[in-house]
């Protein structure tokens, strides 16, 4: 046997030979007012590496940093760009900013650039503009890549009154595989009805979060999402999730001239809830009809869920836009995997509710909820309703409970399966429900359709029940409306069960006798 020592020269040699893992590298690099725009923060001679000029590569494992210090307002409107298509380690952006800095694109993607990054982290630290808008301009066939979190955070020391705002525009693609974050985190800022976060998606053809998209601020004012430009046209934005629970606004900006679809694709693998409003341009008490679709396509569809509650604002302006609640700018709704939770305030109406899972039911849920934190209970209504495979989820109190209200038709598609509806009420509740209506059952009224144009029966609805209830689908008729009930009861207990039984067998065996 050869000894260890002859051995180990050789082990050496071969792992000398195996691939060597890369080191991360921290380079930084700083522009002031003097510097040459726009700054090329894709070129590595623009960093520096212990304080020495950088003279190696930018790839995966260079991580950037890059300080902008502006003094005087820049008169060129493209402040960095990445010039060249680059793949980085993770990105870290700070800036200070001077007065009168509106509307500059403080980052370009030039086309047709692929600028991508594992995470991207834009720190405002100070400014003396109170509403710096932060523009991510993407160019034609351009892409910005995040491969992990995006974190845009404010936090300046100033006092004045403050918008945390940032915008994507352009017409390239924007890509974020994990999480979306705004956080505002301002410490004292004035008082201001404008006081706000807000986010603006423009003309970006594509934008796709793949985790939570998350706005906030600690100061309790309004998160805006504005989802659109001004233009016409579809707009795709697909979020792994949407977190806003403060003073919530979604805002559909089309003009009354041109407006706009947004297709707000969910494809949650957690549960995210919004608060708040849905608004859309208003031109001197003119609503332009732009149109929300929502789509529930979770790619985990036994935990993916997104609440959505839908409230009253009181509009919002900046500048010559101002944007009005608007009741009927929901447009489809449609699951066909994980769950969604809506819910509507008085007087507001979606157009379509779809139900299209093609799994198990348990894969496809819709449910009304309430328009306030932590309510459950809601009453939802839409233009029509249609059905493939799926499960209506409602929520049952003894006076109230949730509601769907079809205007129009509901009708099942070829080859669909009974559309469950899983009714949230225990056996104890209902017992007591009974007792207190001194009846034999108790019933709740859970959906009203338009008898013309549907093709539905009540042999196309199955009921899921907890334990220790029984119940049954009726669908009555009136003044062409046809309405769905669940009439319910407790199933005896077993002993109740074996009494009624040998009840039954003695007034069996006395007939007997006196036969």
């Amino acid at each position: 046997m050869q000894s260890i020592s002859k051995i180990l020269p050789f082990c050496a040699a071969a792992l000398w030979i195996l691939p060597q893992s890369s080191q991360a590298v921290d380079i930084e690099g700083t522009f002031t007012s003097d510097s040459a725009f726009p700054v090329r923060i894709t070129d590595p001679s623009f960093y520096t590496l212990n304080g020495e000029a950088y003279s190696g590569e930018i790839d995966s494992d260079t991580n950037l940093t890059v300080n902008g210090i502006l003094s005087s307002y820049p008169s060129q409107n493209i402040i960095t760009v990445a010039a060249s298509s680059t793949t980085a380690g993770n990105f870290t952006y700070n800036l200070e900013l001077p007065a009168k800095f509106w509307s500059k694109n403080v980052f370009e993607v030039y086309t047709p650039i692929t600028f991508s990054v594992e995470n991207f982290t834009l720190n405002l630290r100070e400014s003396d503009t109170s509403h710096p808008n932060l523009i991510i301009y993407t160019g034609t066939n351009s892409t910005l890549n995040v491969r992990g979190d995006f974190l845009f955070s404010d936090t300046r020391s100033s006092t004045s009154w403050y918008q945390t705002r940032l915008s994507f525009s352009g017409n390239g693609n924007v890509t974020i595989d994990g999480n979306f974050t705004i956080n505002s985190q301002i410490p004292k800022p004035s008082s201001h009805a404008l006081n706000c976060v807000n986010f603006e998606v423009a003309t970006t053809q594509t934008f796709t979060v793949g985790g939570v998209l998350s706005l906030s601020n600690s100061n309790g004012n309004n998160n805006v999402f504005r989802t659109t430009a001004t233009s016409a046209g579809t707009f795709t934005r697909s979020l792994g999730g949407l977190q806003i629970t403060q003073r919530g606004m979604i805002q559909l900006a089309g003009n009354a001239s041109a407006v706009n679809t947004t297709e707000l694709i969910f494809t949650n693998s957690g549960t995210s809830e919004y608060i708040g409003g849905l608004l859309t341009r208003d031109s001197d008490g003119e609503l332009a009809n732009n149109k929300l679709n929502v789509r529930m396509t979770a790619n985990d569809a036994a935990n993916g869920r997104q609440i959505m509650r839908f409230n009253t604002t009181s509009g919002w302006t900046l500048d010559s836009y101002v944007y009005s609640d608007a009741a009927n700018a929901l447009n489809e709704v449609e699951v066909s995997s994980g769950r969604l939770d809506l819910g509507m305030y008085g007087g507001m109406k979606g157009g379509s509710l779809r139900i299209m899972g093609y799994n198990r039911p348990s894969e496809a849920v819709f449910s009304a909820t309430g328009t306030a934190a932590d309510t459950e209970i809601g009453r939802v209504v839409f233009d029509t309703m249609s059905f493939y495979r799926g499960t209506v989820f409602f929520d049952l109190a003894e006076t109230d409970g949730d509601f769907i209200q079809v205007d129009g038709a509901m009708t099942k598609v070829a080859g669909a399966s009974p559309l469950v509806l899983e009714l949230n009420v225990s056996a104890y509740d209902l017992q007591a429900w009974i007792e207190a209506s001194e009846s034999d059952e108790w019933s709740a009224d859970l959906m009203s359709f338009a008898t013309e144009g549907s093709n539905v029966s009540a042999d196309d609805f199955t009921l899921k029940l907890q334990d220790g209830i029984a119940g049954k689908i009726t669908i009555s008729e009136l003044d062409g409306i046809s309405t769905i009930t669940a009439n319910l009861s407790i199933v005896p207990e077993p002993a109740e069960i074996a009494a009624a039984i040998g009840l039954a067998a003695l007034a069996f065996a006395a007939r007997r006798r006196r036969g």
